[in-house]
């Protein structure tokens, strides 16, 4: 696409949602140090703000708390679209942090992804290139170009959209981070894997496999779970490599019950799957 220098700066501003991992099956470790995945993931009604200005020159800037500069996903992404494109093009992001870090929520990826979709769509990029360069960002960042469900597996990178539902949860973020690598170096020790059922019975009993491992890094995510059930729970589970737990409730009452309760302790967000 030949952008008209007239057009430029020009400025975005999108919502990058959060994920939850509805269940997560960990298959095996791959020969490339890549772990085979199958997982179900919902989008989430918790979201970052950014902010997107395009202008001529070349260069590009992250603004944002949490991994600011090169190290967020974001300038990687933005990095490879450009690449991409080969063009005379700056890029200003700016990012305002509303989902946990650290929690198992996708956050950062997510955040790429918004950038991925804005950018590659400003630039006219193909959408099986966009799928490309949100892989090589990170293994999740292609279901972020999703909506609604999907289901991961490969390393994370395939993505299918699926049929799931909409509904309200709890959403509950014990006080601690819980870096990924670790997770995954502690499942590697002691592998928990289960295999995935059929659709219907992953969504009525979702299991994740990383649960043990990152409980080893914060025993808290298995107190909140307890808690959670304790209240009334009809499912609580924790979401990809933690720390965050989510719960559904089939009584409301019970719902604001636990929120009242657990957000004495932890950040609680009454939340919708959509």
């Amino acid at each position: 696409m030949l952008i008209n220098s007239r057009d430029l700066p020009v400025s975005f501003h999108t919502r990058a949602y959060a994920k939850i991992n509805w269940d997560l099956h960990v298959l095996a470790r791959r020969p490339d140090g890549y772990h085979e995945i199958d997982s179900l993931v919902a989008r989430v009604d918790l979201y970052d703000e950014i902010d997107i200005s395009i202008g001529i020159g070349r260069g590009i800037n992250v603004d944002c708390e949490v991994s600011p500069g090169k190290d967020n996903l974001a300038y990687k992404a933005a990095s490879l679209l450009l690449e991409s494109f080969n063009g005379n093009l700056s890029v200003e992001i700016k990012i305002k942090k509303n989902i946990p870090h650290g929690a198992g929520l996708g956050g950062g990826s997510s955040d790429a992804a918004a950038v991925i979709s804005c950018l590659g769509s400003f630039i006219g990029l193909s959408d099986t290139l966009l799928l490309e360069i949100a892989a090589k960002v990170g293994s999740d960042v292609p279901s972020f170009l999703f909506e609604g469900w999907r289901r991961m597996t490969g390393r994370g990178e395939i993505v299918e959209s699926m049929k799931g539902f909409e509904e309200e949860i709890l959403l509950v973020c014990p006080d601690c981070h819980v870096p990924t690598p670790q997770v995954y170096a502690n499942w590697d020790q002691k592998p928990v894997s289960t295999r995935p059922g059929s659709m219907s019975d992953r969504l009525k009993s979702p299991q994740n496999d990383l649960f043990e491992a990152a409980n080893l890094v914060c025993p808290k995510i298995g107190e909140t779970i307890n808690a959670l059930l304790d209240h009334g729970a009809d499912i609580a589970s924790m979401s990809g490599s933690g720390s965050s737990v989510f719960a559904l409730f089939k009584q409301k009452a019970a719902l604001l019950g636990a929120a009242l309760e657990l957000d004495k302790k932890y950040t609680c967000h009454r939340i919708r799957i959509f």
